[in-house]
């Protein structure tokens, strides 16, 4: 999975961090923006 191998490419970010992501976010292509994502995750 491509966006695993993004993931868990990031400094201090790790296997299961990168597990974690997916696991929340699902599809992460279906955000059309970072913005969009960010609002999902309720960070601003």
């Amino acid at each position: 999975m491509a966006e695993y191998h993004i993931l868990s490419s990031f400094p201090r970010s790790g296997d299961v961090t990168a597990v974690q992501i997916i696991a929340e976010v699902g599809d992460i292509r279906r955000f059309n923006s970072s913005k969009q994502l960010s609002t999902f995750t309720g960070s601003f």
